[in-house]
Formats: C-alpha cells, sequence, structure tokens
C-alpha cells in the first residue's frame, strides 16, 4: 500500500495552523505575538541600524525555579547547621542541591506527564537504593543533627546534658552531609512540584520560616549568608506568585488565559526572572549591611526579652524537644512507674531533674530504699493498693542505732510520702503513710506541708523491726490465670521443694539474669494480655516493675507471701556525691545516734531523680517484711540502639518494644501501643472504608443518570443529553474550548484530528434538534418541529452512534493521568 505524499494545500495548511498556534488573541481584534522563543533588537554600533538578536529558546522558567528551590533549601538546612554548630562540607550540599533543582526542573520542561511521572519512578527506585546504601551514615548524621540542637536547648535550659541517640558513624563531616542531602533531595522534589504548579509561598514558607524561629527561639543564630539565601528565594517566590509571571505548565505558549479567574496569565523569560531574583538578592545585602552599619551586634547582642506569649511556652515547648510527646501530659517524672498500674510502659528515659531531696547521715555502704506505693493484689494490669500495708513500727529501744531523715518531694509520683524502712509512727502518721491526705498530713507535726518535707525517725537495724507471726492470706494469692505460667518458670528455673528459702531466691534471680535481661524497653503490654503472662511468655526482658510484679507471684507460688513495693533508693555512688551540709546548721547528732559501719560522718544532701525511681518485693521471712531483690543489672549497652531510627519508628508505630530514645536523658515513659487502642485503627478504617464507598457510590450513581440522560424513549432527548456530556467533558479537558461560541466551532475542536469530514452538516444537524427541543420546552406552537420519535430517522438517524464515535477518538487525544481526572469527575 502506498503512502499518498503530502500536497501543497496540506502544508499549507500546517503552516497556516502552526502559525495561529503562534497567536494569542488577548480581546477582539486584538492578538499578541504567542511563541517561546525571546527575540531583542538594538542598533548596530557603528551603522546605526537594527539589528536583530534572536536568544537562546526560552528554557521554560526552569533556571529561575532550581535557584529559587536551591535559595529556599540550602538557605534553610544550612541556617539550621550553622546555628547549631553542626555545618561540614557546605559545598557539597549545595552542589547536591543545585544538581536535584536543575534535574526536577528540567522534568518540567518536558511538558510531558508521562516523562515525568517516568522519571520520578525512576529517582524514587535509586533514592530507595540511596538510602539503604547510606543509611547507617544517614541515621548518624540525622542522629548528629537532633544532638546538637538538643545539646543547645539543654544549654538554655540550664538542665542536665540530654543525648538521645546514639551515632554508629562518628564522623560528623561524612555523616552530616550525607543526610542533610537525604532530607534536602526530599523538600527540593515537594517544593518543585508546587513552584512549578502553583507557585506555592506555603510550601516555600513551611520550608524556611519554622527552620530559622526554632533556633532563634532558643537564640541560636544561623550564619548570615544562608539567612539571606534563604529570605532572597522565599521573597522571590513571593514575587513571582504576586504577579503570576511563572511557567504555565504542559504548554508552549507565552501567554494563558484563565476565563474563570478572569486572568491573563503570562510568563517571565528566565533573564528577567533571574534578575529580579539576583535584584531581591542585592537588596537583602543591602539591608543586612545597613543594619549592621545602624545596629552592631555588640549594641544589641545581650538586649534579648522575652515576651509574655514566649514566657508562657517555653517550658512546654523545651520539655517537648528534650523529651517528647510524654511531656505534654504534665505528670511527674518516675522511671515508668506509676503507683501500681502497669503495662503502659513502652520506652523509658529519664530527665535527670531532682524528684526527691533527702537530708541525712550515712552509716551504710547499701542500697538504701525509701518506699511509697505497696500493692497486695494483683489484677491483670495493675496493683491494688494495700491499706494496711505498713509494718509495725520500729522499736527504738534496745540499743538500736536511730537516724533522722528529712524526704522533700519536689516532683515526686503523684505527690506520695516516701519514707525508709523501719520508720517510728504514730498513728496519725501510719495513717498518712498509708493513704496520703494533704488534709490528714497536715495534722501530723512530722510534715510540712508548705515545703512538702517529711521528717521521720528510723533505725537502720533490721532488729528494730518487731517481729510478727501471722500474715494476710492475700499475700499469697494467685490469679488463676497465672498459675500454669508461673509454675512453668519455677520448673524451667529448677526450684524444688526441699531447697531453702535463699536459695529458692536465688534461682528466680539467677533464672532472671540468665534468660530475661533488663531494658528500658519492655514495650507496652497489649490490652488483652496478662501483664505477667506476656512478660513471662512473650518480651521475655523488661522494668524494675516487670521484676518485681512477676516475682511477687513467684514467691507466692513458692509459699512465700510477698507484696510489691514501688518507690526510690539511694545508692552508695549517690552518697558519695552527695552534697556535704555545714556542720553548723546540720549537726551529725541531730542526725544520727548509734554505731555505724562508716564512722562518724557528716549530713549530706542527696538529689533523687527519676533514675532512681524503682519497684521491688518484700517477702515475709523469719517474722518480719524484708526487702527482696530480683531486677538484673542493666543490659542497656547491649540493649540500646540494636536498630537504626527508621526500624525503631516502625516497631514503634506497630507498638513494638524498641523505641527511639534511650540514653541517659528524656523523660518518663512513652505509654503507647496499638494493641492498647486498638479500637482507634478500627475507627480509622471504617472512616476509610466509609468514605471510599461513598465516594465509589457518588461516582456510579454520576454515571448512571449521565447514562440514563441519553437513554430515553425519545431520540431527540437522548442526542442533547450525549452532546451535553461531550460539552462538559472538552471544557474541563482544555481551555480553548470556551473560546468556541457555536456548534461549528464546537466540533471543530472535537475532530481537529479528522479530515473530509462534513462537520458543518453534524452542525447543523445538532442545532436542529437542540432548537427543536428549546421551543418545545417552551411550548412556542408556532416553531417548525422536526421529527424526533422513536423510528422517525429524517433528521437523527445515526446521530448519537456518530456522536459517540467522535467522542471515542476524542477522547484518545486527552493525556492519561487527566482522562482518569475526569472520569471521576464527570
Amino acid at each position: 500500500m502506498s503512502r499518498r505524499k503530502p500536497d501543497g494545500r496540506h502544508l499549507e495548511k500546517k503552516r497556516k495552523n502552526k502559525k495561529e498556534e503562534n497567536i494569542f488573541e488577548f480581546c477582539l481584534g486584538t492578538t499578541l505575538l504567542n511563541k517561546p522563543e525571546i527575540t531583542r533588537r538594538k542598533l548596530g554600533k557603528h551603522t546605526g541600524s537594527l539589528k536583530e538578536l534572536k536568544g537562546m529558546a526560552d528554557s521554560h522558567g526552569i533556571l529561575s525555579k532550581c535557584v529559587l528551590e536551591v535559595l529556599v533549601v540550602w538557605g534553610a538546612m544550612v541556617g539550621f547547621l550553622t546555628s547549631i554548630e553542626c555545618a561540614y562540607n557546605v559545598p557539597l550540599i549545595f552542589a547536591a542541591y543545585a544538581m536535584m533543582a536543575l534535574f526536577f526542573s528540567w522534568i518540567f520542561k518536558t511538558g510531558k506527564t508521562w516523562i515525568r511521572d517516568l522519571w520520578y519512578v525512576a529517582f524514587l527506585v535509586l533514592f530507595i537504593g540511596f538510602v539503604v546504601v547510606f543509611r547507617k551514615y544517614i541515621n548518624s548524621g540525622f542522629y548528629a543533627m537532633i544532638n546538637e540542637f538538643l545539646d543547645h536547648v539543654t544549654d538554655y535550659y540550664g538542665a542536665s546534658e540530654v543525648k538521645v541517640f546514639q551515632e554508629a558513624v562518628e564522623n560528623r563531616k561524612v555523616t552530616v552531609p550525607i543526610a542533610a542531602i537525604a532530607i534536602g533531595t526530599i523538600q527540593i522534589v515537594i517544593l518543585n512540584i508546587f513552584l512549578n504548579n502553583s507557585m506555592s509561598v506555603l510550601w516555600a514558607v513551611a520550608f524556611t520560616l519554622p527552620v530559622y524561629i526554632a533556633p532563634l527561639f532558643f537564640r541560636l543564630e544561623p550564619d548570615i549568608l544562608p539567612m539571606i539565601m534563604g529570605i532572597t528565594g522565599m521573597t522571590g517566590v513571593i514575587c513571582l506568585k504576586g504577579n503570576r509571571h511563572f511557567r504555565i505548565i504542559d504548554a508552549d505558549d507565552t501567554f494563558k488565559s484563565e476565563p474563570k479567574k478572569r486572568w491573563l496569565v503570562y510568563r517571565h523569560s528566565d533573564r528577567a526572572s533571574l534578575q529580579m531574583i539576583a535584584e531581591i538578592g542585592v537588596l537583602c545585602v543591602i539591608v543586612f549591611v545597613v543594619m549592621t552599619v545602624v545596629k552592631p551586634v555588640d549594641r544589641y547582642f545581650y538586649r534579648y526579652r522575652d515576651s509574655s506569649i514566649k514566657k508562657k511556652i517555653e517550658a512546654p515547648l523545651g520539655n517537648l524537644i528534650m523529651y517528647g510527646f510524654e511531656s505534654l501530659r504534665n505528670t511527674a517524672n518516675t522511671g515508668g512507674l506509676a503507683s501500681g498500674r502497669l503495662g503502659g510502659v513502652s520506652d523509658v528515659t529519664f530527665d535527670g531533674e531532682t524528684d526527691l531531696v533527702v537530708r541525712f547521715t550515712p552509716y551504710s555502704a547499701d542500697r538504701i530504699y525509701l518506699k511509697a506505693f505497696v500493692g497486695d493484689e494483683y489484677e491483670w494490669d495493675h496493683w491494688n493498693r494495700d491499706r494496711d500495708g505498713t509494718y509495725p513500727s520500729a522499736d527504738m529501744t534496745g540499743g538500736v542505732p536511730v537516724g533522722r531523715m528529712d524526704i522533700s518531694n519536689e516532683d515526686g509520683m503523684n505527690d506520695l510520702l516516701y519514707y525508709p524502712y523501719y520508720t517510728g509512727y504514730d498513728t496519725a502518721l501510719g495513717k498518712v503513710l498509708i493513704n496520703f491526705n494533704s488534709a490528714d498530713a497536715e495534722q501530723t507535726d512530722s510534715y510540712d506541708a508548705e515545703s512538702r518535707t517529711l521528717t521521720v525517725q528510723y533505725s537502720p537495724d533490721v532488729q528494730s523491726e518487731p517481729e510478727t507471726s501471722n500474715v494476710d492470706e492475700k499475700y499469697l494469692q494467685i490469679p488463676e490465670i497465672n498459675q500454669p505460667v508461673v509454675a512453668e518458670f519455677c520448673e524451667n528455673a529448677g526450684i524444688k521443694d526441699a531447697d531453702s528459702v535463699d536459695e529458692r531466691i536465688q534461682k528466680v534471680y539467677s533464672y532472671f539474669w540468665d534468660n530475661y535481661p533488663y531494658t528500658l524497653h519492655p514495650g507496652a503490654t497489649p490490652a488483652r494480655e496478662d501483664y505477667v503472662n506476656y512478660f513471662l511468655q512473650t518480651t521475655r526482658k523488661g522494668l524494675c516493675a516487670n521484676y518485681a510484679t512477676a516475682g511477687t507471684l513467684i514467691l507466692r507460688y513458692m509459699g512465700i507471701p510477698s507484696r510489691y513495693v514501688e518507690g526510690y533508693v539511694i545508692d552508695y555512688s549517690d552518697v558519695v556525691e552527695a552534697e556535704i551540709l555545714d556542720s553548723t546548721d546540720f549537726s551529725y547528732d541531730d542526725y544520727y545516734n548509734g554505731d555505724s559501719e562508716l564512722g562518724r560522718t557528716a549530713v549530706v544532701q542527696v538529689n533523687v531523680t527519676d533514675g532512681a525511681a524503682h519497684a521491688w518485693i518484700e517477702a515475709f521471712i523469719d517474722g518480719r517484711w524484708q526487702v527482696v531483690e530480683l531486677t538484673p543489672p542493666s543490659s542497656e549497652d547491649e540493649d540500646e540502639n540494636t536498630q537504626d531510627f527508621w526500624s525503631r519508628l516502625g516497631n514503634w508505630l506497630a507498638g513494638g518494644d524498641d523505641g527511639d530514645q534511650t540514653g541517659a536523658g528524656g523523660t518518663n515513659a512513652v505509654s503507647f501501643s496499638l494493641d492498647r487502642y486498638m479500637w482507634i485503627l478500627y475507627v480509622i478504617a471504617c472512616v476509610v472504608i466509609a468514605f471510599i464507598a461513598g465516594w465509589t457510590g457518588i461516582i456510579v450513581f454520576r454515571k448512571i443518570v449521565r447514562v440514563r440522560s441519553y437513554h430515553s424513549g425519545d431520540i431527540g432527548e437522548n442526542i442533547v443529553a450525549y452532546y451535553r456530556y461531550m460539552c462538559d467533558y472538552a471544557r474541563m479537558a482544555e481551555s480553548d474550548f470556551l473560546r468556541a461560541g457555536n456548534h461549528r466551532e464546537q466540533l471543530g475542536i472535537f475532530m481537529k484530528e479528522s479530515e473530509g469530514f462534513d462537520i458543518d452538516g453534524l452542525a447543523e444537524k445538532i442545532e436542529a434538534v437542540s432548537y427543536d427541543r428549546s421551543a418545545a420546552a417552551a411550548g412556542d406552537s408556532d416553531t417548525p418541529s422536526v421529527h424526533m420519535q422513536t423510528g422517525q430517522t429524517d433528521v437523527t438517524d445515526g446521530m448519537l452512534k456518530q456522536l459517540q464515535d467522535i467522542m471515542k477518538a476524542y477522547r484518545r487525544t486527552v493525556p492519561v493521568m487527566r482522562r482518569i481526572y475526569l472520569f471521576v469527575k464527570i
């Protein structure tokens, strides 16, 4: 089959169409040159004649967009890094941002949606590969930024050092730039989309302003250069957005009308846009120079004035940044303990702030326990408070040593009263110790309500506790659900009936040590799981509360009456580092009398932090309640940071057992688990399903209504309805359709790819059908009626089928993504 060569008329028609495409009709009788190539004229140097200089083909604004993206993202990122003194290899970051911005701006120049999408998919694959290969460096660099920022924030607040993340790679000159490039790449991708489509000021501000405000809030000033670049980029975006002279997407025109908004949009050349950006940059530099001359740094540096608003949000914001979202709950930092409530702790970090202030005289190198909460009955996820859980008041006679202890509750859990073992008390104080009530406490001489200080007399000798022979049976109760699990544990631990009490306790402790490592990341217990069973069978690692709770039930299973206790502990290392008080104000003899392992020492003041919060067991042995410690030593050196940030984040979102905060800084327990709040997932799933079902239903209903509109018994009504749908579709597919004023022009757009078709004849038929419908609707009996009833084919014969074929061909000319959008909308 031979191919027909185009004749002269065909070529002339194509040239004419191409020429028409380069003409923009501004208004009736006024046209503008609409071609992307920029030309300019100037006088010759010697002849004085006009000389035409053709510029390079316009780059569709990609250079100006590229410059704006680099200015905004680089200025913000480097500004933040310089404010925290963590800016390394800044030229490398700049070069990477420039390459990325140029690449993503270029793919928008193509004007082809499918090419753009293809490049985005390819980049996504490459970026994922980059993250996988360099994940250790990206994580370490990200951690370095957070650590440095937190270090400056803690300096600002005068708090103890908080270092949240462990950096696997310590070379920050390598890790920080890699992390900055990874973060900036994501920002450039997002910013590029919104700058090219709408010149979004919102996204430019979102990537710039918070990055400067956050450090400035804590008096961390970025360098001048990145600040100038960031402000220049943001101002350039605002200017281009305001005059609407940014690039028109997917079009090769200089001018474009938007009739709905009554806008005439046109674009600058790159030369004009870059010139505008340069002028803004120069203006910013001039402003900075003038301000520096008028107000030198040394004249205003010390004049920081905090507004009332800043003062109100300063404390909660600092807690949020340093200690996480749990700090917003305004609860005391208690090392994960919550007065007998169990299972809500996913991760525990410590803020290092003082919870208790304890004054006493050191008498031994042994650990000192300060008890506050005693639990007697265990139920699934909590301990009930023991209302008669105090031991008998210590007997201070018989030559036993006697000491005095002042315990001030600065920020201890739940405002409880804390007291050492073998405290002597009367009936009134005993009532307060069991169930603290401020009204009752004020009636006792031992408690100072103003300073929240409890002063007690105690004996460090266990012999001062009177012996008793009977204990309540409740201290041997084990819930039925826990009995088989506890029995299995005892069997695995090798406990035998012939073992003594000490041997049994030692075997339990050894088995915990070997098989149940201590961790600050136990993971929150799911709502449908028993706390003890979940610890012994599933997680097999935990906090002190896990060991104390499970250990209490294990000792009860072995026939040893036991109860659960929460409070604080003071180790000898804390005593060594404590403040020694002036002996003239705090006499040794006032605070201790009797024999002491350490000899005559001095009165010290120990600041007890939330890191000293602890849970342990009281077991009734040899007629006295004695402390039993079953919590193994911390294995955090092996436990922490075994996963990178992304893995721990995924586990955290899934309610797993590894959080993202470790080390010696942070806050009270982060209580979050999707298992505990599974109903939230169900609600979200129902909302999503309802939305999808409703959205699908609306689309289906719209399609049914439209199809029924041109499947009635009246052929004329069918033709009018279907042609109306065609016009609605084309009006949303291309703006040029709005300029078509009659059926002839409209059909010309529908069939612009067709040749030799009788457009005029079809237009006359459609007009006849349309006018007949209008006349019938108006009730005009004088208008000649065109026969429209079924079976009469003088005008409508085959018209509906013909329109459907035209629409099918036109639909193929619409880009795929636009076609999908129109399918949903119409």
